[in-house]
């Protein structure tokens, strides 16, 4: 059951819980703050500050409207109070319209405009900002896409201690994207980060742990990582985690706790746990063997376009485990796969041609399905293509 080794989430973060921080200006957020007013929630004396042209309240205000803090939420009014203060020039509220308008939340969606805020907040020294902007840097986001600038951002919001910053940093040495590949680098900000309770960052880390990239081999430190992860609400470290118990790496082996873990991640939707769980239905690794929600579970991550899954639902149905057999539905899902690449899929499919299986017999597609299976790797079509002509 095939772990996940190293994740880079390149999407923007919703917006929830906007920034309250100032950026790179001022130090300490009590010297913004007028004596007497509670800036962590709606109330009437910080709306009067915010409407005296104060750029900080009005940052204030605009977070507690937009995450409905002592007050209805209203991304309109965010909007318009985060506006105020970004043409203020303040770093945190161009950051938050940035978010707004990339996301289209209270205010027409407008990616150029997302990434006008992201770098005027950015050049002003907020960390969220620059990553924010790296991020764009790396997908091209209106931006040319450029790794060395997306790398460039990166490690200023990094260097300031976002743990954001230092994971799209440290993931950027091990994938060796706009900077050279240095997994003892990879290590070292994946680290500060999952210090800082970076849920994917502490996966990584654990990956790199498992693996020994960038740091000597530590089964036990892996698990320890994948589980804190795992506890925060990561389903690929979940995942991981039910790998570990499975097998028995860096823990005891423990089929309940495998199926327990899998199920979790399964049920957040992700399809390689989809597919692990499927196999422990078909096997009775932590549960009673069930056919059928073997076939629930591959449909569920096949759909998602997992290929072992595809390759597993196929099988159930030329077989007519846990669901009626249907020799077409097998052909079909086996193409599904065996498109992806899959090693056992190409060679399933290559029988399929070269027997007239479901599909008109053809030498030809045969023989070339089971070279690619052999250049990957697969033993049976290795064996199967001495006898091809």
């Amino acid at each position: 059951m095939k772990k996940i080794i190293i994740v880079l989430l390149l999407v923007l973060p919703f917006v929830g819980n906007l920034a309250q921080n100032t950026g790179g200006k001022v130090n300490s957020l009590s010297s913004l703050e007028v004596e007497g007013i509670d800036y962590n929630t709606y109330n009437t004396a910080l709306v009067q500050q915010a409407e005296s042209g104060d750029a900080y309240a009005q940052n204030r205000l605009g977070v507690c409207f937009a995450d409905g803090v002592g007050v209805t939420q209203d991304y309109a009014k965010a909007v318009e109070w985060f506006t105020k203060s970004a043409e203020q020039g303040y770093p945190a509220a161009q950051n938050n319209l940035g978010k707004l308008s990339y996301y289209g939340i209270g205010v027409t969606q407008d990616y150029a405009k997302a990434v006008e805020w992201f770098t005027k907040s950015a050049e002003q020294g907020n960390p969220e900002g620059q990553y924010l902007l790296g991020i764009c840097f790396y997908q091209g986001i209106v931006v040319s896409q450029d790794y060395a600038k997306a790398v460039e951002w990166f490690t200023k919001s990094a260097e300031q201690g976002n743990p954001d910053g230092q994971f799209y940093l440290g993931n950027s040495f091990y994938l060796g994207t706009g900077v050279t590949q240095d997994y003892a680098k990879a290590v070292e900000w994946l680290t500060k980060a999952a210090d800082q309770g970076h849920l994917v960052a502490l996966n990584n880390l654990g990956a790199c742990y498992e693996s020994g990239y960038g740091v000597p081999q530590d089964l036990a430190k892996a698990f320890e990582l994948y589980t804190k992860s795992a506890n925060l609400g990561f389903p690929l470290a979940q995942n991981n985690l039910g790998v570990c118990y499975q097998s028995g790496k860096g823990v005891s082996q423990d089929f309940s706790k495998a199926f327990e873990w899998y199920t979790q991640s399964a049920n957040q939707g992700n399809p390689e746990a989809q597919n692990n769980l499927g196999l422990c239905y078909v096997l009775g690794v932590g549960v009673t063997r069930d056919y059928a929600k073997a076939v629930e579970w591959f449909t569920k991550a096949a759909e998602q376009g997992n290929p072992e899954a595809q390759n597993n639902l196929a099988l159930c149905y030329d077989r007519g485990d846990g669901v009626s057999k249907n020799p077409s539905k097998a052909v079909e899902w086996l193409t599904k796969s065996a498109n992806q690449g899959h090693p056992g899929a190409l060679y399933t499919l290559a029988m399929c041609y070269e027997n007239g299986y479901v599909v008109y017999r053809n030498h030809e597609k045969a023989k070339e399905l089971i070279e690619k299976a052999a250049n990957l790797g697969n033993k049976q079509a290795k064996e199967a293509l001495k006898n091809f002509e």
